[in-house]
């Protein structure tokens, strides 16, 4: 048997972690397994076959609303492992979970994020909670939609995010907190 194990969440997330993971449950379950990475989205889109029914993977990580999407699914291809890393940031309080981090570029100054009104935005892609979905969760409380801001580009990660960020090519972002976290470990601001 070869276990199929998928990630949607590098490079954002280091490859490596993925690795770790695979090795570990190649060592446990005494089983041969393979990492495949799917950088073009944070988890399988509703528009495109997914892993699962297309028999290619047995294990993935992704994002949220992809599982959602294919738990709704009758019959659903998927069942939840009650497992997640636990991040080494202090709003996580020792829980498995993350936020969605604003940035901005260092020109931009907005003391509120209404005042990101007109300007340009960058997401991860539209299967991200934390780059897409929590943006337009935060528009809806406004009372606000898409048209809030003067453009939303698609950048494919959340290190791409942060790099069109900073270089200005837009005025801000979302992104995973834990991916921010990793950057400034790398590279502090």
């Amino acid at each position: 048997m070869t276990l199929r194990v998928l990630t949607y969440l590098a490079p954002s997330i280091p490859l490596g972690l993925f690795e770790l993971v695979v090795e570990r449950l190649r060592r446990v379950l005494g089983v041969r397994a393979t990492l495949r990475a799917e950088a073009r989205h944070s988890g399988p889109p509703p528009d495109i076959p997914d892993p699962f029914s297309a028999d290619e993977a047995d294990l993935a990580f992704l994002c949220s609303p992809s599982f959602a999407w294919l738990s709704g699914m009758r019959p659903s291809p998927i069942e939840l492992v009650p497992a997640a890393p636990v991040f080494l940031e202090p709003r996580t309080a020792g829980r498995p979970v993350y936020f969605s981090d604003v940035i901005v570029h260092r020109g931009v100054a907005p003391t509120s994020f209404e005042e990101l009104r007109g300007r340009r935005w960058a997401y991860n892609d539209r299967c991200s909670l934390s780059g897409y979905f929590n943006l337009l969760a935060r528009l809806r409380v406004l009372g606000e939609d898409r048209h809030f801001l003067r453009t939303a580009r698609r950048s494919g990660s959340h290190l791409r995010s942060v790099e069109l960020t900073a270089r200005g090519e837009v005025d801000g972002a979302a992104v995973d907190s834990n991916v921010l976290a990793l950057l400034r470990c790398r590279d502090p601001l």
